[in-house]
């Protein structure tokens, strides 16, 4: 009893506490495996011993899709159910693109212009909803000679900003027919990514 009233006081404060977040949901597994405990012995208590062995043979087999065979990452992957190769055998590169299917490709050919034209100072204009990590992978870093800066402008964040930073390349994926950005002209595009870099 001592327990589940801890448990329910954790949730409660939690709540309480948390309840602004608009993703506080994805953070409520915790107490629902801390409570777990006390949903057992009420169902240990309360139904007969080949009623509880049933149910968890079932929990098991229909939890096998989302442990063995996720559609991103999956560990067995099934034909039909999932687009991605098996984690045990895909290259690390492309598992980074897993969830932003057909991105691997442009982002890949933007990576490679800029690393074969050396340039070790790379800006970023990417949208609130863009991928800048796996623009860190495909260049390389951590590299002591590569530098990744966000170019902002507008946003409370702006006066961190280095003034001094003066980019070899930009990638944009929010500018539509600019010709140059800071005094880079256009050099390419990628579907909706801009490149910009001199030739």
């Amino acid at each position: 009893m001592i327990y589940q009233a801890l448990v329910i006081l954790g949730f409660v404060i939690f709540s309480f506490v948390f309840k602004w977040q608009v993703f506080g949901s994805r953070l409520l597994l915790p107490f629902f495996l801390l409570y777990a405990p006390v949903v057992g012995t009420l169902i240990g208590i309360l139904v007969p011993g080949w009623f509880v062995s049933v149910v968890g043979v079932g929990l098991a087999a229909s939890s096998f899709m989302w442990l063995v065979s996720i559609y991103s990452r999956p560990l067995i992957p099934l034909p039909g159910k999932t687009e991605w190769p098996s984690v045990l055998t895909a290259s690390r590169e492309k598992m980074y693109f897993a969830s932003i299917s057909g991105a691997y490709e442009p982002m890949k050919r933007i990576a490679d212009l800029i690393l074969d034209a050396g340039c070790n100072d790379v800006g970023m204009v990417i949208s609130g909803s863009g991928a800048e990590y796996p623009y860190w992978v495909l260049l390389g870093a951590p590299r002591d000679d590569l530098r990744i800066e966000w170019i902002v402008a507008g946003t409370p964040s702006a006066r961190y900003s280095d003034p001094d930073f003066q980019p070899c390349a930009a990638i944009c994926d929010t500018c539509d027919d600019e010709q140059t950005f800071r005094g880079l002209p256009f050099f390419t595009q990628f579907g909706t990514i801009n490149l910009y870099m001199r030739k």
